[in-house]
């Protein structure tokens, strides 16, 4: 499991999230989270994972 940090504008944080959701990656999203003053970004925390599907060779 990997913890990651998306960061940028509302939708595009949201679009980002939705697809990585579809993908079957993410296993738990954390709300939006303003930033500080007056920054128009926000953050979403994703714990993701690869699907079981997806099988990786070296």
């Amino acid at each position: 499991m990997v913890r990651v940090r998306l960061e940028g504008m509302t939708d595009e944080v949201q679009r980002i999230a939705d697809a990585m959701q579809a993908a079957g990656c993410v296993l738990e999203r954390s709300r939006e989270y303003p930033n500080c003053g007056e920054s128009r970004y926000v953050r979403v925390y994703l714990d993701c994972d690869l699907p079981k599907e997806v099988s990786l060779h070296d």
